[in-house]
Order: C-alpha cells, then sequence, then structure tokens
C-alpha cells in the first residue's frame, strides 16, 4: 500500500489571518477568501456555495480541495497575494511562473494576471521576423533598459519540455499568436529530442509528425541560405575574382564551421551567422566585394522572409496578420 504525501504548508502563501485553507496536491495555502473572491468571479461563485455540514477544517479555516497542480497554484496564488512576485513586463521572470499564472489566471478569469502573463509569454515567442531576430533575455537590468520593448524576453530560452508545455498551454488559453513561433523552436531541436518528448506524452504523435515535417523543412532553408553564401549573385560584377568565390566556397565547406553545423536546424540564426560572417570577409579580411557581399545578403533576407511567411499556415494556422490582429486584441498593443 503507497502512503499518500505528507501534506506541506507553503509558508510564503501561508497568513496566520487567513480564512480559508486551498489544497493543491499535497500543498496548503491559507489565504483570504475575499481578495479571492474579488479578483476572481469563479473563486466569488465557488464561495458562495459554502461549505457541507462537518466539512473538513484546518487551524480552523475550512479546506477547499483544488483540482490543480500545485506547480500551477503556488505561483498563481503568489502572483495575486504578492505584487513582487510577478511584476509587469518588461521584468524578468521564468517560465514556470508564467506557465503557473496563465493556465489558472485563464481558468479562473482573473483578467488582470491573465494579461500579465500573456505579455511576458508573447515577449519571447513574437510575430514579425525582424523581433524574432533580435529578442533577447537580458540577465542585468543595465541591458534591458537600453533596448525597445520589441527587443526584450523577459524569460530564459525554454528547455525542450518547457517548449512542449507552451505549445499545449497556448492552445488552452487561446493565445495562437504564439504558435507560430513555438511550433519553430521545436523544429529546431534534434529528432532524438523530439523523440523523447513524444514517448513522454509532451507531444501527441500528430503534433510529432508536424515538427518533423517543420524540421525538414528548416534544414532545406539552411541549404538555400548556403547555396546563396557560396554561388555569386552577379559574377559580371564581382570586382575581387580572384578571391571572392573561392573564400566563399570555402567558408562553407563541410567541417568549416563548428558553430554554423550546431545552428544547422534554425535558419533564421544560421542566415544572421552567415551575415557576420559576410561582414567580416568584406569589411575585415577584405576576401569578398561590396557587390557580390549585397548580393548574398539579399538572398539570404529573401529566404528568411520566405520561410517567415509560411510558418503560419505550415502548423494549420492563420496568416500573420489575422495573428497579430488577435494578438493585439489580447494585449492591447503590438510592440511585443
Amino acid at each position: 500500500m503507497v502512503n499518500p504525501p505528507q501534506l506541506r504548508r507553503i509558508e510564503d502563501i501561508w497568513f496566520d489571518d487567513g480564512n480559508v485553507v486551498l489544497q493543491a496536491g499535497s500543498a496548503q495555502y491559507r489565504v483570504y477568501r475575499g481578495t479571492l473572491a474579488r479578483k476572481s468571479p469563479i473563486f466569488s461563485d465557488m464561495f458562495c456555495i459554502g461549505q457541507p455540514s462537518g466539512a473538513e477544517l484546518v487551524d480552523g479555516c475550512p479546506l477547499v480541495i483544488m483540482p490543480d497542480d500545485e506547480a500551477d497554484m503556488t505561483p498563481f496564488l503568489q502572483a495575486l497575494f504578492d505584487a513582487e512576485f510577478f511584476p509587469a513586463f518588461p521584468a524578468r521572470t521564468t517560465v514556470s511562473t508564467i506557465h503557473g499564472c496563465l493556465r489558472l489566471a485563464h481558468k479562473y478569469d482573473v483578467a488582470g494576471l491573465r494579461y500579465r502573463a500573456l505579455l511576458h509569454l508573447s515577449s519571447r515567442f513574437r510575430t514579425r521576423l525582424a523581433d524574432h531576430n533580435t529578442s533577447r533575455y537580458y540577465e542585468c537590468w543595465e541591458g534591458m533598459t537600453e533596448q525597445r520593448l520589441t527587443g526584450i524576453a523577459t524569460w530564459p530560452a525554454p528547455s525542450p519540455e518547457a517548449l512542449a508545455a507552451t505549445l499545449a498551454l497556448a492552445r488552452q488559453v487561446d493565445a495562437p499568436w504564439v504558435l507560430p513561433s513555438v511550433w519553430y523552436h521545436l523544429a529546431t531541436l534534434e529528432p532524438e529530442q523530439i523523440s523523447g518528448l513524444t514517448k513522454a506524452g509532451a507531444l501527441s504523435s500528430g503534433d510529432a509528425a508536424l515538427v518533423a515535417k517543420g524540421h525538414q523543412i528548416n534544414l532545406d532553408a539552411v541549404a538555400v541560405i548556403l547555396h546563396a553564401f557560396e554561388v555569386a549573385t552577379s559574377p559580371e560584377e564581382c570586382t575581387l575574382r580572384k578571391y571572392c568565390a573561392p573564400s566563399r566556397r570555402e567558408v562553407v565547406q563541410p567541417g568549416a564551421l563548428n558553430e554554423l553545423i550546431a545552428r544547422a536546424r534554425d535558419p533564421f540564426a544560421t542566415a544572421l551567422y552567415m551575415r557576420d560572417v559576410l561582414d567580416d570577409m568584406e569589411n575585415v579580411n577584405e576576401e569578398v566585394c561590396a557587390s557580390c557581399a549585397a548580393g548574398h545578403n539579399e538572398a539570404m533576407v529573401t529566404k528568411m522572409q520566405e520561410l517567415w511567411g509560411q510558418l503560419p499556415t505550415l502548423y494549420g494556422l492563420p496568416g500573420w496578420g489575422t495573428l497579430r490582429h488577435l494578438k493585439t486584441e489580447a494585449i492591447g498593443y503590438d510592440m511585443i
């Protein structure tokens, strides 16, 4: 016989003068029913029903067993009762905090918290290619204050498991504008990682098939980008014919760039990396002429824009225009 898990009080959310105890899993929280009722119509209705006679009490307070996971309930309640725990965008936060707050704010109709969590979630999964390419997570405030809002992601890059969880969460809370970017990031993973997520139940077989399709499209796009780098776009205008083409071909030879190989499933990162390589070859080493450099950059930008434009339809979603409209309706503006 398996013993039930030992109940634990979550000290940060245990108020000695609280008047209701919530329990999620083995975690208990002593909070204020009035605060919950004011913030959530769902909790308000729940408390109006009242407790049945003989209901269990904890420290003289009625006990309410919640059907939610502790991993969600803890950040959700902490955000409700501690204003500093989950500050608004562009303050830094974590994926677990965003997921817990967004899932339960959506479920219990806490509008302000849902809005705040959607802003944070959207800061990493952008709807414009330029923002996708430039947004970064900053460890210190100095870096963040120097950036426009379009350049800030408020939480670190998610793990494969967190990406799969975000895919499910975005569907659950009706945030489709983040899905193309989530799908794209999933498609940059190793096939073994995708298989592991499927075996663990984090991805359905149908989702895994879509990721595999996106994975191949990413590989094909990288091949096009590298080919554009290698082949002269306007050979008659090349002013360094002796060095230009051989230098570019040498760069894209197999094994020549370990960093490039590591990015081989991420065409946007590959294109940005090759742009920097091209810039060094033109302006530092003088191995590539200005005409060829401009032609290669144009070819890479064209391929990136083409791939970005097809991401939503690739995964069965409306086009970017519709998704940006839905995002603006949900979070109020299109800076994120």
